[in-house]
């Protein structure tokens, strides 16, 4: 087996002598003996080594899939020096301005490449495929072509929209099958070479990026043909149980069900907690003779064959096609093939950290400049939540934060920073103040500080599984700690989060384990203490005592006075919500003139009520809050219980009552949201506020369960008396109730819109 060159000097002697026999070169008659097929191009606008085409015919039974590889192992023989170039570079390298090609540019960008209008010699996959795009039959021949057209992604996406152009049927056709393959693919399980929910591109070796630029149509058509032929090739190889270059990709042991990475792909919404759990469960992807299987595909079979011109793998498995077409010995023995496989993950190794040590000293570079000068701090709070979680990543590494401090401290002021950045600060920074201003954050909002949790156990090499440990009550107030293992040692808080809800509590201990991190006070399971839980007595609830939960009170609901015009049924919705009660209760009985609203709240076992007798439901329901509030109030701030007395209905109100009910009954309900279109990146929440806001509905109520990665969130809106609901799921809090919102709006466009409504 060839080997790379010993020295520069020799590398650059070989390279040139490799030029001088690619521009001898010359195609031979006999390459033009062969069947004639058709195709054309699509490749990047800038592309010239172009080593595919593609073709599709339409059938009575489904279609027949074309792609045409450029033929370069016909004049790039075993122990060529060409072959030997191939062999010292492994790849084409592109970089920011050209390449660094594998094959000189007389072949790869002239004589081998499929330019338009040029007679080229190719290799023809062709692939019949049923109504379904699965693969009924495979096809390998020598051909030869005359790319018909050279399109770039874009030109190709904008001639599907062009009838009247030549090309615009085939193009359309190529994307309508694209899209049946895809959707067989991910019928079939496949997590690579899709995009997941947020947007996240999975490529076929399972590693997540964040596509650059405009994304095209056309990009999907040349991706979809691409798998296609690869899968078809290595099926092709299997049945006839020959050697070859397979490409291999495999789980490792600790990685959870297919069914369950799918998932967390689908509601996981941050780009690093996927690429972490996805290089955590993944093994990368490897060449090998022996055939195991591609996990990422969900393919029994894959290997690569679609670029001879710049990747060496592909190249070898020409050769080995050719032989077998040409029923001439196998070019390669076994062990020769590992030899290869080893040598070309070793090269693209160094490759691959040669890169990642470039774009690190740009970053480094581009870091320092952001951080100096004297307006540096306005800089870096004017940069994107993406921007500033670089310039975070840089400052861990560093093990200084000191430069971003001041500005750390205004994006948390204005709510614009990542998990990520938050998790990088509190467990690097070392800066007490920047962490205790990041766990006042998280107080508001606990559901972040496990995410926070998840991300820095997902990070950090020492940190290992989160495990909840609960009290085991079968009654709120529902007890649980957070136990993270670190350098094998398992670590929790000595006293446990306490909520009426169990989710609550469980996001209030992620949240007690980072504050016990920063401040050194984390302990072993065997140190942990369960506190006595208050008793509550179901008898003369006015002679006792307040139950003994010393955070409730200083909510500002439970402490500031109540004032004619305030939201009470919003203040009371909110109220239970943060500290983990039950929602409220409503309870309606009577008729206009005189309806009665109950209203209800269990707090640790304790019923507390409130009543609302009025001539108008909506107001009923106000006054009980009000009323339920107050007794809550007095319950918390002295440990008593209040009797509320019910104004008593004069009769202007009874009037003024069946006016309105005698209007509510003759008028529709209308407003230009009722009819408005919507879409995607409207303000959904905004919308329905305003609309409850206008036409005086009760503001709608947001519940949220479940934690990273899957937050649930509930939207109920009462409206003309009838509930609706709407229900979303998504990674992040905010996508949940932003389409909690939109599936609330659709609900009630629907219903006053259509025959239901009100007339």
């Amino acid at each position: 087996m060839a080997t790379s060159p010993n020295s520069t000097k020799t590398a650059s002697k070989v390279w040139f002598q490799a030029i001088a026999q690619a521009e001898a070169l010359t195609l031979p008659d006999i390459l033009w003996q062969r069947p004639q097929v058709q195709g054309i191009t699509i490749d990047g606008p800038t592309s010239q080594d172009l080593d595919d085409a593609i073709y599709l015919e339409a059938t009575p039974t489904g279609a027949i899939a074309s792609i045409h590889i450029a033929d370069v192992a016909e004049l790039v023989t075993v122990g060529s020096t060409l072959d030997k170039v191939a062999l010292a570079r492994t790849q084409t390298r592109y970089l920011s301005r050209g390449n660094i090609p594998m094959l000189p540019h007389a072949l790869s960008e002239d004589k081998l490449s499929l330019l338009e209008g040029q007679p080229r010699p190719t290799l023809t996959i062709r692939v019949t495929l049923n109504h379904q795009a699965e693969i009924q039959t495979t096809e390998i021949f020598e051909s030869w072509i005359i790319s018909a057209k050279r399109f770039s992604y874009e030109e190709a996406d904008r001639v599907c929209q062009s009838p009247v152009h030549p090309f615009s049927e085939l193009l359309q056709l190529c994307q309508t099958w694209a899209e049946r393959l895809n959707q067989e693919r991910r019928n079939q399980g496949a997590i690579g070479g899709l995009f997941n929910a947020s947007g996240f591109w999975i490529d076929e070796n399972g590693v997540a990026t964040i596509p650059d630029g405009k994304l095209f149509h056309a990009q999907m058509i040349i991706q979809e043909f691409m798998i296609l032929a690869n899968r078809a090739v290595a099926h092709w190889f299997a049945e006839r149980d020959v050697l070859a270059l397979y490409r291999n990709h495999t789980a490792r042991t600790i990685a959870p069900e297919r069914e369950q990475i799918m998932q967390a792909l689908l509601t996981t919404g941050s780009m690093e907690l996927i690429r972490q759990k996805l290089q955590n469960w993944l093994n990368k992807a490897e060449y090998n003779p022996t055939l195991i299987g591609h996990f990422a595909l969900n393919l029994t079979a894959y290997c690569h064959c679609t670029s001879p011109i710049r990747r060496l793998a592909d190249l070898l498995n020409h050769r080995i096609i050719k032989a077998l077409l040409h029923e001439q010995p196998h070019p390669y023995r076994k062990v020769e093939l590992e030899q290869l496989c080893t040598y070309i993950a070793t090269l693209t190794q160094e490759d691959d950290t040669e890169t990642k040590e470039f774009y690190k000293e740009r970053s480094q570079r581009s870091y320092q400049k952001q951080i100096e000068g004297t307006e540096a701090t306005a800089a870096l709070v004017a940069l994107s939540d993406k921007e500033f979680g670089h310039i975070v990543k840089h400052a861990a590494k560093e093990d200084n934060f000191e430069p971003i401090q001041a500005a750390a401290m205004m994006r948390l002021e204005q709510e614009q920073l990542s998990i990520q950045s938050l998790s990088l600060m509190l467990i690097h920074s070392g800066d007490l103040t920047l962490q205790h201003r990041i766990l006042a954050v998280l107080q508001q909002c606990p559901e972040d500080a496990t995410s926070v949790l998840v991300l820095s156990i997902d990070q950090e090499p020492s940190w290992e599984q989160l495990d909840y440990v609960e009290a085991g009550q079968d009654m709120p107030p529902f007890l649980f700690w957070v136990e993270v293992s670190r350098a094998g040692q398992i670590t929790t808080t000595r006293s446990p989060a306490q909520s009426q809800r169990k989710q609550t509590a469980r996001h209030l201990a992620c949240l007690n384990w980072l504050k016990a991190f920063v401040s050194d006070e984390l302990v072993s399971p065997a140190q942990r203490q369960r506190p006595k839980l208050p008793a509550i007595s179901t008898s003369q609830p006015e002679t006792t005592e307040p139950a003994q939960i010393p955070d409730l009170a200083v909510h500002p609901t439970l402490s500031s006075p109540l004032e004619d015009g305030q939201n009470f049924v919003g203040l009371l919705q909110e109220l239970s919500q943060s500290l983990g009660w039950p929602l409220p209760a409503y309870q309606f009985t009577g008729a206009s003139p005189e309806f009665v609203c109950t209203c209800t709240v269990v707090v640790q076992g304790q019923s507390f009520s409130g009543k609302g007798i009025t001539a108008q439901k909506k107001q009923a329901k106000h006054i009980a809050a009000k009323a339920t509030l107050i007794q809550l109030q007095s319950w918390f701030q002295s440990g008593e219980r209040v009797e509320i007395e019910q104004p008593e209905l004069s009769a202007t109100d009874t009037v003024e009552a069946q006016e309105t009910q005698a209007a509510q009954a003759t008028v529709s309900v209308s407003h230009p949201l009722l009819q408005k279109q919507l879409k995607d990146g409207q303000k959904f929440i905004g919308f329905l506020q305003q609309l409850c806001q206008t036409l005086g509905w009760d503001l709608p109520a947001y519940e949220f369960v479940g934690e990273t990665p899957e937050f649930i969130c509930t939207c109920t809106v009462w409206a003309e008396g009838k509930r609706f609901s709407g229900e979303a799921t998504s990674s992040q809090k905010k996508k949940a109730k932003y389409f909690a919102a939109k599936v609330v709006l659709l609900e009630l466009q629907q219903y006053f819109q259509g025959d239901s409504g009100m007339a």
